[in-house]
């Protein structure tokens, strides 16, 4: 099939949804399971944050930092845990687009390949993390040479006349700090277009990994990153135009995220 056709793709995942009598159940189970995480982790940090209330005093004072240390800890343990049963649900979801049988038992895929999966994503963070150190640096230098540069010294310059090897700190009143944060306005946007830019091709390189790990179980964290490459050379404008022709999902999903996190 053709990716570029994006309404036959779409008629085709309908098709194979409809078919799939487990895909709807699957779907509701997934859906189940993350709100449920995400009630269990509000619910656990009101009734962690009334018990640190009630340890009061010196002698509540190893309680509270426990306490606060079990608080701390629930959303990575929450994240871990939504990370894998997402890839057991994307298994399931691929196995349907493949016309294969899916039950609620591929849900648990995640858990079963949980270290490869965990040193997939770290990896893909260190990858972006350098590209977004490597873009600001990048867009901090075209910005020094542009004419925008001159407003942020005229505004640091009072400042800096009263910076000596004494007294090396700089200090900023709210006002004149506003006046930076709006000079620095230009610097932000060439920073995110600078990082886009090289950020959003490789994060379409490696949109394949998961789906990699899913068809390789021996597979390891590198080598799937490599086959994610090797299987969208040439594809990645392609699927970039199905992803824009998804854009209500996506409003959907932001909107989603503002009402529940916002």
């Amino acid at each position: 099939m053709d990716i570029c056709n994006t309404s036959e793709i779409k008629a085709a995942a309908l098709r194979r949804l409809t078919d799939a009598g487990q895909a709807k159940r699957i779907a509701a189970i997934y859906a189940g399971v993350t709100l449920g995480l995400s009630a269990l982790v509000t619910i656990l940090g009101l009734v962690l944050e009334a018990m640190m209330s009630g340890a009061t005093g010196l002698g509540g004072m190893g309680r509270r930092t426990i306490l606060s240390s079990v608080q701390s800890m629930l959303p990575w343990v929450v994240g871990l845990i939504t990370m894998c049963v997402e890839l057991g649900y994307q298994a399931a979801m691929l196995r349907v687009a493949r016309g294969q049988y899916a039950s609620p038992q591929t849900l648990r895929l995640g858990f079963d390949r949980f270290w490869v999966l965990l040193r997939c994503i770290l990896l893909e963070g260190v990858i972006l993390f350098a590209i977004a150190f490597g873009g600001i640096y990048i867009a901090t230098m075209l910005f020094m040479l542009t004419p925008f540069s001159g407003r942020v010294m005229e505004v640091l310059s009072p400042v800096l006349e009263n910076v000596t090897l004494l007294s090396p700190e700089m200090v900023l009143d709210e006002a004149l700090y506003d006046q930076l944060m709006q000079a620095m306005i230009p610097a932000f946007v060439m920073c995110a277009i600078v990082v886009a830019a090289a950020a959003i091709p490789v994060l379409y390189r490696l949109r394949m990994a998961r789906f990699v790990i899913i068809d390789k179980p021996g597979i390891g964290a590198l080598a799937a990153l490599r086959e994610s490459r090797k299987r969208m050379k040439g594809n990645c404008l392609r699927l970039a135009k199905l992803d824009i022709s998804l854009w209500p999902y996506y409003i959907g999903c932001v909107f989603a995220s503002l009402l529940c996190y916002g």
